[in-house]
């Protein structure tokens, strides 16, 4: 079993949030604004592959939030 030593603070959570808005705002800038010249490099798939990483960290992130609130709230 893992203990956390040090609680993360009140507004973690909404600083995650944050973050990953800040990250969609790019991309959809980049995608909306840059995509042409992406395909012209034939770099497109690199693009594509770092924002699914960022969307499975985002689903990652959200998704152990949840369990552990759940196994928190049995015990």
């Amino acid at each position: 079993k893992i203990k956390i030593e040090i609680d993360f603070p009140l507004d973690f959570e909404n600083t995650i949030k944050s973050i990953f808005k800040w990250i969609f705002r790019c991309y959809a800038h980049i995608y909306y604004n840059h995509l042409q010249t992406i395909e012209a490099m034939g770099e497109e798939a690199h693009l594509n592959t770092c924002f699914q990483v960022i969307l499975i960290s985002f689903f990652l992130f959200f998704y152990f939030k949840k369990i552990t609130n759940h196994h928190s709230n049995r015990n």
